[in-house]
């Protein structure tokens, strides 16, 4: 099992997740509305990234958007 450091640019904090994927490939998630970033650490689920993005269309955001990032 691999161990990642990921460095989330757009607000200068430090992630990390354990790869448990056999192809050695550990995804993360982030959520945009009108261009901005809105989580402050990637999310380690798509399912975190969903109820998020959820939020913000709740309040009516209709630009909300997933990003999927793969690190390895």
């Amino acid at each position: 099992m691999a161990r990642y450091t990921l460095e989330c640019v757009s607000h200068w904090s430090i992630c990390y997740g354990i790869n448990t994927d056999r192809e050695n490939v550990l995804m993360y998630y982030t959520v945009w509305v009108g261009g901005f970033e809105i989580n402050r650490c990637y999310l380690k689920t798509i399912e975190e990234a969903e109820s998020l993005a959820e939020i913000w269309r709740n309040l009516g955001h209709d630009d909300v958007a997933i990003e999927e990032i793969q690190v390895g």
